[in-house]
């Protein structure tokens, strides 16, 4: 008898775990009316998630909850509310995971990585990718004759590939997308298959593969000319049209810009015409016909400027102006030079709010992801339960098949149990309490220190985004290397750059008194003062620049009635002509180096800071006349003044010199941050970091 038990209550148990999640005709109809809305209204989409999650916690269905959460991460994607579109997908993959609802879970990571890839998070991206493409693959595997697995594979392969040619990563893309196109061509899916190929062209095209780019170009087009894809065949010819010009074949590349023109124009594609007329501008103006580049620039230009395509003004107001100069208009060229400085500033100014934007963005998330890791905390606490009442409708089960053998023996136990419940109550009762009053003041604690932790995050995502971006560094010079490291977060050490109208390149780098919050304030309040002095008031000689900024440092600290407040900041302002090769500098406590034949030439400098002293004279204005292959190197005296070594020493400028003669000479300029500071992390070994670090090189080029 009691292998009869024993053998129904494992019966039991193996139907219940077998069983495969199926939804109700309400919840499919719940489902499609959430995934139609969530393109189109993002207030229908949260009620409908909010009726489908209750459904799922209310029948205790989790995989449901999941599902919940992916479809209202989809619309707050599609609505370019990035943050809350991590947030639920973050939960749903929690879910979804611990429901083991695979396909759900491979959907859920497919559609999360392409919101990473736009947010920017590339590397994030490319994991949930890699992840959703292994489980569609698992799918398939399981389910070889449902062909559904293996085009959702082909899908994944796509999206993974998209985000390696975003990242500038070509090589790894082109293979997975010769595979996605091979499963969309073997299932019939041709318009996805030669989209794929446009895809490919694009990617060998970027890895200067040009006759590869062409041959899967001449594949696609006269599919996309078949099925009459305008909007595939208008790329198509433009960037055709592309690769032809590069390879100096004019006629071809004309030919395929003017069947891009003819298509746009039939269908009123104002952005493609304006790009098919500036490509058909580009060998108009190689072939010294200026007349008709002007008449297609002038019409794009006007285009342009009705439908506010600022990324292409741009481009025309330059080409414009260019080919005015050729022509010897003046008076045009003059006009399309203002145009062009005039949208110029607009743009900076749109990137620097843009810039601004992102760090608020990025500053939201982090809070954000705090919030998921108490949800999953929750989530994970609510699936324990949700486990625990299974297990007891399981042996309740048991319990019921032996009552109805054993009724005396059963109803005894029963009685021991329910003794023995009452006193863990009492027990736990006891404990909960003490465990609230505990807790109360671990959250207190816990709560103080994230507010401070945010500020102090939100500080550093405002001090990056106004230092000095690639770009700003390469417009002085295509060779440089730049190593920032903040000693707490955020930085009393920065540097600066501007570039004026009639060539001089001008930058600073500074070293604020303290580091961390006070010595941030500090930078702040400089860079502040570089913008004023330099951009706004067209002051360019070096010294002069250091007097203003000392003397408004000292007004706006109140230094004057306070004799003890000595802040201030140390650093110099380098002023390169390029018209002359003359290097113009002022240094405040700061040495400046030049490279010059594997030796390094110190430079003057004033010893005396940026900011009250003893000694105040007018600083000194100095000069040197650079050399090609010099490199201008200016740093702060946190590198050198960092502990560590054999002997737990400063490591010194000597060292320092040492380091980067072995390096400037021989090293890619990319690389040479990168070996900075494995150096410096060597020398510092287990030593917590001395002061913030900064190292600027401009090679004269």
């Amino acid at each position: 008898m009691r292998l009869t038990v024993l053998s129904f209550f494992l019966a039991l148990v193996l139907t219940i775990s077998a069983q495969i999640p199926k939804y109700t005709k309400a919840e499919q109809k719940l489902i499609a009316n959430l995934k139609a809305m969530r393109a189109v209204n993002l207030d229908s989409s949260i009620l409908l998630s909010k009726q489908l999650k209750l459904s799922g916690l209310t029948q205790n269905k989790i995989y449901l909850v999941g599902l919940s959460h992916r479809l209202l991460a989809d619309a707050f994607g599609n609505f370019d509310k990035i943050d809350s579109a991590i947030f639920h997908f973050e939960m749903a993959e929690q879910i979804l995971s611990t429901a083991k609802d695979t396909l759900g879970l491979a959907d859920c990571c497919n559609n999360y990585s392409g919101v990473l890839k736009d947010y920017g998070n590339s590397n994030k991206a490319i994991e949930k990718g890699y992840k959703a493409l292994n489980l569609y693959e698992s799918l398939f595997k399981t389910y070889p004759n449902d062909s559904l697995y293996y085009f959702l594979k082909a899908y994944a392969l796509n999206q993974i590939a998209i985000i390696f040619m975003s990242n500038e990563q070509e090589k790894k893309a082109i293979p997975l997308l010769k595979l996605s196109s091979k499963i969309h061509l073997l299932g019939k899916n041709e318009t996805n298959a030669y989209r794929n190929y446009l895809n490919l062209a694009s990617t060998y095209e970027a890895l200067d593969d040009l006759d590869s780019a062409v041959y899967y170009y001449q594949q696609a087009i006269p599919f996309f000319e078949s099925t009459e894809d305008i909007e595939a065949l208008i790329i198509a010819y433009n960037n055709i049209g592309s690769l032809y010009d590069k390879k100096n074949q004019a006629a071809l590349s004309y030919g395929y810009y003017t069947k891009a023109l003819v298509l746009a124009e039939k269908y009123d594609d104002k952005r493609q015409i304006v790009q098919s007329l500036t490509n058909l501008s580009n060998i108009d103006f190689k072939m010294r016909a200026f007349d008709p580049c002007v008449l297609k620039l002038e019409r794009a230009a006007r285009i342009a400027e009705a439908i506010l395509a600022q990324d292409f003004l741009k481009i025309i107001y330059n080409k414009l102006k260019n080919t005015y100069a050729f022509k010897n208009d003046i008076v045009r060229f003059s006009l399309y030079d203002d145009k062009s400085d005039s949208l110029s500033a607009v743009l900076y100014e749109q990137q620097s709010a843009k810039a601004l934007i992102e760090a608020e963005k990025k500053f939201e998330t982090e809070k954000k992801d705090l919030l998921i890791k108490q949800q999953k905390s929750d989530i994970e606490l609510s699936i324990a339960k949700n486990r625990q009442k299974n297990y007891l409708l399981y042996g309740g089960a048991f319990v019921l098949s032996l009552v109805s053998l054993l009724g005396f023996l059963a109803f005894r136990n029963y009685l021991k149990i329910r003794k023995a419940n009452r006193i863990i109550k009492v027990q736990n009762l006891k404990l909960e309490q003490s465990n609230i009053e505990i807790n109360e003041k671990k959250n207190e604690l816990e709560l103080k220190n994230r507010e401070i932790m945010q500020s102090i995050l939100y500080s550093k995502y405002l001090q990056t985004a106004i230092l000095p971006k690639k770009e700003s560094m390469e417009r002085i010079s295509k060779v440089n290397f730049v190593k920032y490291q903040p000693k707490d977060i955020v930085s009393g050490d920065y540097y600066w750059t501007h570039n004026t109208a009639n060539g001089l390149c001008i930058w600073a780098t500074m070293d604020c008194t303290g580091h961390g919050v006070p010595g941030a304030m500090m930078s702040m309040l400089g860079i502040s003062l570089l913008n004023e002095i330099v951009i706004e008031k067209h002051i360019y000689k070096p010294n002069e620049i250091l007097n203003r900024m000392r003397e408004r440092i000292i007004f706006s600290l109140n230094q004057n009635s306070n004799l003890e407040l000595k802040d201030g900041m140390d650093g110099s302002i380098c002023v390169w002509d390029k018209r002359t090769n003359k290097l113009t500098y002022a240094s405040a406590n700061s040495a400046i180096w030049i490279y010059r034949n594997k030796e390094f030439i110190e430079l003057n400098y004033n010893k005396m800071p940026i900011g009250k002293h003893l000694v105040m004279d007018p600083f000194d204005n100095f000069e040197f006349d650079l050399q090609l292959g010099d490199w201008i190197t200016t740093m702060s005296d946190g590198l050198v003044d960092q502990f560590g070594g054999p002997e737990n020493k400063k490591l010194k400028y000597k060292r320092v010199r040492e380091f980067l003669s072995e390096k400037l000479d021989v090293s890619r300029h990319d690389e040479i941050s990168h070996s900075l500071q494995a150096f410096y992390d060597d020398w510092k070994g287990l030593n917590e970091q001395t002061d913030d670090v900064i190292v600027l090189g401009i090679k004269v080029t």
